[in-house]
Protein backbone atom coordinates (compact mmCIF):
# COMPACT_ATOMS: atom_id res chain seq x y z
CA UNK A 1 0.00 0.00 0.00
CA UNK A 2 1.65 3.28 -1.09
CA UNK A 3 2.19 6.02 1.44
CA UNK A 4 0.12 9.18 1.25
CA UNK A 5 1.62 12.19 -0.46
CA UNK A 6 1.94 15.35 1.59
CA UNK A 7 0.43 18.57 0.33
CA UNK A 8 3.88 19.90 -0.60
CA UNK A 9 4.68 16.69 -2.50
CA UNK A 10 1.39 16.99 -4.39
CA UNK A 11 2.22 20.57 -5.36
CA UNK A 12 5.56 19.42 -6.79
CA UNK A 13 4.19 16.25 -8.42
CA UNK A 14 1.04 17.68 -10.00
CA UNK A 15 2.05 21.32 -10.49
CA UNK A 16 2.91 20.89 -14.21
CA UNK A 17 -0.67 19.70 -14.84
CA UNK A 18 -2.13 23.11 -14.07
CA UNK A 19 -2.09 25.53 -17.00
CA UNK A 20 -5.32 27.40 -16.18
CA UNK A 21 -5.99 30.46 -14.05
CA UNK A 22 -6.31 28.30 -10.92
CA UNK A 23 -3.16 27.54 -8.94
CA UNK A 24 -2.07 24.01 -8.11
CA UNK A 25 -2.59 24.77 -4.41
CA UNK A 26 -6.19 25.82 -5.07
CA UNK A 27 -6.79 22.83 -7.35
CA UNK A 28 -5.61 20.35 -4.70
CA UNK A 29 -7.76 21.95 -2.00
CA UNK A 30 -10.86 22.05 -4.21
CA UNK A 31 -10.31 18.44 -5.31
CA UNK A 32 -10.09 17.23 -1.70
CA UNK A 33 -13.15 19.32 -0.77
CA UNK A 34 -15.15 17.69 -3.59
CA UNK A 35 -14.02 14.17 -2.60
CA UNK A 36 -15.12 14.69 1.00
CA UNK A 37 -18.41 16.23 -0.12
CA UNK A 38 -19.25 12.99 -1.95
CA UNK A 39 -19.36 11.19 1.39
CA UNK A 40 -18.72 7.73 -0.03
CA UNK A 41 -15.00 7.04 0.06
CA UNK A 42 -12.99 5.44 2.92
CA UNK A 43 -11.75 8.00 5.40
CA UNK A 44 -14.26 10.68 4.41
CA UNK A 45 -17.07 9.43 6.66
CA UNK A 46 -17.48 8.24 10.23
CA UNK A 47 -20.22 6.13 11.81
CA UNK A 48 -21.51 7.47 15.11
CA UNK A 49 -24.03 6.03 17.53
CA UNK A 50 -26.52 8.75 18.40
CA UNK A 51 -27.57 8.85 22.05
CA UNK A 52 -30.81 10.22 23.47
CA UNK A 53 -28.89 13.18 24.91
CA UNK A 54 -27.94 14.22 21.37
CA UNK A 55 -31.54 15.25 20.66
CA UNK A 56 -33.28 18.45 21.73
CA UNK A 57 -37.03 19.01 21.91
CA UNK A 58 -38.82 20.88 19.16
CA UNK A 59 -41.69 23.36 19.44
CA UNK A 60 -44.16 20.53 20.08
CA UNK A 61 -43.92 17.22 21.90
CA UNK A 62 -43.75 15.18 18.68
CA UNK A 63 -40.63 16.86 17.32
CA UNK A 64 -37.05 15.95 18.18
CA UNK A 65 -33.96 17.57 16.67
CA UNK A 66 -30.48 16.13 16.26
CA UNK A 67 -27.82 18.84 16.21
CA UNK A 68 -24.22 18.51 15.01
CA UNK A 69 -21.19 20.77 15.14
CA UNK A 70 -20.70 21.97 11.53
CA UNK A 71 -17.01 22.57 12.20
CA UNK A 72 -16.54 18.84 12.85
CA UNK A 73 -19.03 17.21 10.48
CA UNK A 74 -20.22 18.20 7.03
CA UNK A 75 -23.68 16.67 7.11
CA UNK A 76 -25.24 13.23 7.45
CA UNK A 77 -25.32 10.64 4.64
CA UNK A 78 -28.01 8.51 6.29
CA UNK A 79 -29.47 7.12 9.50
CA UNK A 80 -30.18 3.55 10.56
CA UNK A 81 -31.58 1.73 13.58
CA UNK A 82 -32.09 -1.97 14.31
CA UNK A 83 -35.04 -2.25 11.91
CA UNK A 84 -33.79 -0.38 8.85
CA UNK A 85 -32.47 2.77 7.27
CA UNK A 86 -33.95 6.25 7.04
CA UNK A 87 -33.58 8.64 4.17
CA UNK A 88 -32.89 12.35 4.50
CA UNK A 89 -35.13 14.90 2.81
CA UNK A 90 -34.91 18.65 2.53
CA UNK A 91 -37.42 21.06 4.03
CA UNK A 92 -39.55 21.08 0.87
CA UNK A 93 -41.02 17.77 2.07
CA UNK A 94 -42.67 19.63 4.93
CA UNK A 95 -44.70 21.81 2.57
CA UNK A 96 -45.99 19.40 -0.06
CA UNK A 97 -49.70 19.32 -0.68
CA UNK A 98 -51.52 16.26 0.66
CA UNK A 99 -49.88 13.63 2.83
CA UNK A 100 -46.81 15.06 4.48
CA UNK A 101 -43.96 12.92 3.20
CA UNK A 102 -41.66 14.39 5.81
CA UNK A 103 -43.47 12.80 8.75
CA UNK A 104 -41.52 9.53 8.54
CA UNK A 105 -38.14 10.89 7.39
CA UNK A 106 -35.24 12.83 8.80
CA UNK A 107 -35.39 16.41 7.53
CA UNK A 108 -32.22 18.42 6.91
CA UNK A 109 -32.98 21.82 8.43
CA UNK A 110 -29.59 23.24 7.44
CA UNK A 111 -27.51 25.46 9.68
CA UNK A 112 -29.45 27.22 12.40
CA UNK A 113 -28.64 29.29 15.47
CA UNK A 114 -29.17 27.50 18.79
CA UNK A 115 -28.49 29.46 21.96
CA UNK A 116 -25.95 31.62 20.15
CA UNK A 117 -24.17 28.68 18.50
CA UNK A 118 -24.42 27.61 14.86
CA UNK A 119 -25.44 23.94 14.51
CA UNK A 120 -26.41 21.60 11.67
CA UNK A 121 -29.93 20.47 12.52
CA UNK A 122 -31.92 17.37 11.53
CA UNK A 123 -35.54 16.86 12.52
CA UNK A 124 -36.30 13.24 13.40
CA UNK A 125 -39.46 11.50 12.14
CA UNK A 126 -42.48 12.65 14.10
CA UNK A 127 -42.97 10.80 17.37
CA UNK A 128 -39.36 9.54 17.32
CA UNK A 129 -38.44 7.39 20.31
CA UNK A 130 -34.93 8.33 21.41
CA UNK A 131 -34.62 5.33 23.73
CA UNK A 132 -33.56 2.97 20.94
CA UNK A 133 -30.10 2.80 19.31
CA UNK A 134 -29.57 4.95 16.23
CA UNK A 135 -26.51 5.17 14.00
CA UNK A 136 -25.59 8.01 11.68
CA UNK A 137 -23.17 7.88 8.78
CA UNK A 138 -21.64 11.36 8.82
CA UNK A 139 -19.38 13.16 6.39
CA UNK A 140 -16.16 14.51 7.85
CA UNK A 141 -15.05 18.03 7.08
CA UNK A 142 -12.26 18.12 4.51
CA UNK A 143 -8.82 19.08 5.80
CA UNK A 144 -7.72 22.63 5.00
CA UNK A 145 -4.17 22.97 3.73
CA UNK A 146 -1.85 25.94 4.06
CA UNK A 147 -1.19 27.13 0.48
CA UNK A 148 2.12 28.59 1.62
CA UNK A 149 3.46 25.13 2.40
CA UNK A 150 2.05 22.17 4.29
CA UNK A 151 3.50 18.77 5.19
CA UNK A 152 0.06 17.37 6.04
CA UNK A 153 -0.73 14.15 4.10
CA UNK A 154 -3.43 14.47 1.44
CA UNK A 155 -5.90 11.70 2.44
CA UNK A 156 -6.37 10.10 -0.99
CA UNK A 157 -4.64 6.72 -1.28
CA UNK A 158 -4.85 6.38 -5.07
CA UNK A 159 -2.45 8.82 -6.69
CA UNK A 160 -4.06 8.32 -10.08
CA UNK A 161 -7.45 9.15 -8.56
CA UNK A 162 -6.07 12.32 -6.97
CA UNK A 163 -4.56 13.34 -10.31
CA UNK A 164 -7.92 12.83 -12.03
CA UNK A 165 -9.71 14.90 -9.37
CA UNK A 166 -7.21 17.77 -9.78
CA UNK A 167 -7.68 17.68 -13.56
CA UNK A 168 -11.47 17.70 -13.10
CA UNK A 169 -11.20 20.87 -11.01
CA UNK A 170 -8.99 22.48 -13.66
CA UNK A 171 -11.44 21.65 -16.45
CA UNK A 172 -14.27 23.08 -14.34
CA UNK A 173 -12.45 26.42 -14.20
CA UNK A 174 -12.23 26.31 -18.01
CA UNK A 175 -15.99 25.71 -18.24
CA UNK A 176 -15.37 22.35 -19.96
CA UNK A 177 -18.03 20.04 -18.41
CA UNK A 178 -17.36 17.19 -20.83
CA UNK A 179 -13.72 16.72 -19.86
CA UNK A 180 -14.53 17.57 -16.23
CA UNK A 181 -17.06 14.72 -16.01
CA UNK A 182 -14.67 12.40 -17.84
CA UNK A 183 -12.00 13.04 -15.20
CA UNK A 184 -14.46 12.47 -12.33
CA UNK A 185 -15.44 9.18 -13.97
CA UNK A 186 -11.76 8.29 -14.16
CA UNK A 187 -11.39 9.27 -10.50
CA UNK A 188 -14.17 6.85 -9.52
CA UNK A 189 -12.63 3.98 -11.50
CA UNK A 190 -9.24 4.52 -9.85
CA UNK A 191 -10.79 4.71 -6.38
CA UNK A 192 -12.75 1.48 -6.87
CA UNK A 193 -9.65 -0.25 -8.24
CA UNK A 194 -7.67 1.02 -5.26
CA UNK A 195 -10.23 -0.36 -2.80
CA UNK A 196 -10.03 -3.80 -4.41
CA UNK A 197 -6.23 -3.71 -4.41
CA UNK A 198 -5.85 -2.66 -0.79
CA UNK A 199 -8.89 -4.33 0.82
CA UNK A 200 -9.66 -7.24 -1.50
CA UNK A 201 -12.90 -8.07 -3.24
CA UNK A 202 -16.11 -7.60 -1.30
CA UNK A 203 -17.44 -10.75 0.36
CA UNK A 204 -21.11 -11.64 0.07
CA UNK A 205 -23.20 -14.08 2.10
CA UNK A 206 -25.64 -16.12 0.03
CA UNK A 207 -28.73 -17.51 1.73
CA UNK A 208 -32.29 -16.87 2.77
CA UNK A 209 -31.28 -15.00 5.90
CA UNK A 210 -28.06 -13.44 4.65
CA UNK A 211 -29.50 -9.94 4.90
CA UNK A 212 -30.09 -10.51 8.59
CA UNK A 213 -26.49 -11.50 9.27
CA UNK A 214 -24.59 -8.60 7.76
CA UNK A 215 -24.53 -4.92 8.50
CA UNK A 216 -25.62 -2.43 5.83
CA UNK A 217 -22.89 -1.81 3.29
CA UNK A 218 -22.47 1.87 4.15
CA UNK A 219 -21.52 0.96 7.72
CA UNK A 220 -18.75 -1.46 6.89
Amino acid sequence: MPSLLTFNECVTRYGPLVTTEITIEQAIQEAVDAIYEMGRWPGTTVELEVSASSFVDGPNTQEKYLQLDPDLYDGVVGFRNATGGYGIQDQIALYRVGINSGDSAFIDMGRVDYNGTTVRRYRAPLGWNTNYPLWALIKKCAPVFDPGGDDTPVPVVSRNALKAAILAVCYATQNDPVREQAEWASFERWMIAGERQFHGKKQFNIGMDSSLKRRPRQFR
